[in-house]
């Protein structure tokens, strides 16, 4: 009777034995710290606005009936006096030149898509961000039938797709296709021959581009500068057709100077006078920034009218018109590491690095937070510095500084 009433204990007995020992073993087994490497990195504080960007662009027109077969590439430079193109019959090698320039239109792509941004490389998911972006600025745009501007998008949208490949690993040599299209092309411009029957030259120095949006005969910077927000107001609130004139062949923008306008919040940059330099991320089309400074500061009753002037000039501006821009109103510059690697230690501020088998407490700043990320920088009470690549514990307990883990 006895040995049949201990059967119930000796049953829990086993299975709390058989709980320890799988915990006992789960610790053996699984890494009780987990740590993570510091990263160099910046941050920073902007302010977001919508605006326009003006250039002094230059109209370049043909009388000359015909095809225009281009000798220079989106974005390149031309002197005054440069030849621009060549012009050939109507009815002859039409179909031949089109091939020409839908191998220039895939180089000028893949060409754009090839310098992808320090962004898409540390985080493939801001350009699935910005594809999707792009698509829903299409989806709009076609719902106002804007032609010419979705062909712009399109294209913005199959670079940054190219981009995406890049940076997924599935187009490992893109300067060898690069090659590949170029020789290509100019095979096919051997074929035409010399059967052109004009050519167009550039009265102007500067940057080419054979796209037209509709706003070049109304923007200008003398509009911009003396027509004040009002003027601004009517642009932003308009939308040109995009369709070229028949004697449109490019336009030149003749001068590195581009202005950036666009309104704020009111007084969220009061502290700065006309002249005084910033930074401006055009995020529309890159996560770098460029310097600008204050051209025109003009406050209204609920917010200020803003003009930013530049000479950082890159080729994404040149198609640039309506876009989103931030302005950089601080930067914060340190070591990236998640937010769980921050802890206190008698009431001070630090994260423990790993040297070794030993932990070490390293007193630190948390300059920026975001999401689960912070931007750490050394104080100058920390025993030793701070270095990249160096482990940080992100998790675990009883942590001292001194104390030996294995």
């Amino acid at each position: 009777m006895k040995a049949k009433k201990l059967r119930p204990y000796i049953i829990v007995f086993v299975v709390v034995a058989i709980i320890f020992g799988g915990i006992q073993a789960y610790s053996l087994i699984s890494k009780p710290y987990k740590v993570e490497k510091l990263t160099p990195a910046t941050a920073d504080d902007f302010i977001e606005a919508d605006g326009i960007i003006v250039k002094d662009e230059k109209i370049i027109t043909s009388k000359t009936n015909g095809s225009n077969r281009f000798l220079i590439s989106e974005g390149e430079k031309i002197n005054n006096n440069g030849k621009i193109a060549l012009v050939y019959p109507q009815n002859g090698d039409v179909e031949l030149l089109n091939q020409i320039n839908d191998l220039n239109t895939q180089i000028d792509q893949l060409q754009n898509s090839s310098s992808v941004d320090s962004a898409y490389m540390s985080d493939a998911t801001k350009i699935e961000e910005d594809i999707n972006t792009k698509i829903a600025e299409i989806s709009k745009l076609a719902e106002k039938k804007t032609t010419a501007t979705i062909h712009k998008k399109t294209t913005e949208l199959q670079v940054l797709f190219n981009k995406k490949q890049i940076v997924l690993g599935q187009i490992n040599n893109v300067q060898a296709i690069i090659d590949e299209l170029t020789a290509k092309r100019d095979e096919l411009v051997k074929k035409t021959g010399n059967n052109s029957i004009s050519s167009v030259t550039s009265p102007y120095s500067g940057y080419f581009s054979s796209s037209f949006d509709g706003y070049e005969n109304i923007l200008s910077p003398k509009f911009l500068l003396e027509g004040g927000y009002e003027k601004y107001k009517e642009v932003m609130d308009s939308t040109p057709n995009g369709v070229a004139p028949k004697d449109y062949v490019c336009k030149i923008n003749a001068s590195f100077t581009w202005y950036f306008a666009c309104t704020v919040p009111k007084d969220s940059l009061k502290r700065y006078s006309v002249g005084d330099q910033i930074s401006l991320r055009l995020s529309s089309l890159s996560n770098d920034t460029m310097p600008a400074n204050f051209a025109q500061i003009t406050p209204m009753d609920d917010f200020d009218y803003i003009v930013f002037s530049s000479n950082s000039y890159s080729s994404d501006l040149l198609k640039a018109r309506k876009l989103k821009a931030q302005i950089v109103t601080k930067k914060y510059t340190g070591f990236r590491v998640n937010k769980n690697a921050i802890r206190i230690q008698n009431d001070k501020k630090g994260v423990f690095s790993l040297r070794g088998s030993q932990v070490q407490f390293k007193e630190v700043n948390v300059l920026f937070m975001k999401d689960e990320y912070v931007i750490i920088k050394q104080t100058e009470n920390s025993k030793t510095n701070l270095l990249a690549g160096e482990e940080v514990v992100v998790s675990g307990k009883n942590l001292f500084d001194g104390k030996i883990i294995s």
